[in-house]
């Protein structure tokens, strides 16, 4: 996609859309100052597996040189869309009236490719850690007021390619075996690399 100046100074930059049987990538409110460039990239997922979008493998091309951004790793449900903005330092982008961005790194991921199961860990805790797969969980923190029960862990995953985990996905069985969904049902998935660990706060109300 090559980003067109429409004026000068402060330097704005058309959007641009490109639309895939698979994809739509917007790139919107692209500006240039005199420290950075930057912009938003909202990807739609319209496929039935997930996306990881790694911003860090999209260049940017200027004046004979590149570019990588160092944002975080964006994931997308199946039929959902997810955004980033990326910003780059540096004075070129306010003198050039149109530079490149090439979007490399936007990966699909097999959703049949199976999940793994998870023993049920009771409340209060007797022990403080579980496996689930390639996931180690500890527990970080429990806390109960009146009908609300909000517990913290952290998940390490130890496999050789990537984990998604999904919070929004945990459930609460009380003993009279009614289930109450996780309160944080707005949570996005989490990505693990190997070795990479992360913290998730799941809340129920009885």
């Amino acid at each position: 996609s090559s980003l067109v100046a429409q004026e000068y100074k402060k330097v704005f930059f058309k959007t641009q859309t490109v639309e895939t049987n698979d994809v739509k990538v917007t790139i919107d409110a692209a500006v240039a100052t005199a420290r950075e460039t930057k912009f938003k990239i909202k990807i739609i997922n319209k496929t039935n597996d997930y996306l990881i979008y790694k911003p860090s493998e999209s260049i940017f091309k200027i004046g004979g040189k590149s570019y990588n951004p160092v944002e975080k790793w964006v994931i997308i449900r199946p039929n959902d869309d997810g955004s980033s903005v990326l910003n780059i330092p540096g004075t070129e982008f306010l003198v050039a009236a149109d530079y490149d961005f090439v979007l490399e790194g936007l990966y699909r991921v097999n959703i049949n490719s199976g999940g793994v199961s998870s023993p049920d860990f009771k409340l209060p805790a007797s022990v403080n850690d579980f496996k689930a797969g390639n996931f180690a969980v500890n527990v970080v923190k429990v806390k109960k007021v009146t009908a609300r029960t909000d517990a913290t862990f952290k998940a390490t995953y130890n496999g050789d390619k990537i984990g998604i985990f999904e919070p929004n996905k945990i459930a609460m069985k009380m003993p009279d075996g009614k289930e109450y969904a996780n309160y944080h049902l707005d949570r996005k998935p989490i990505v693990f690399e190997k070795g990479k660990a992360d913290d998730f706060t799941v809340a129920w109300k009885d």
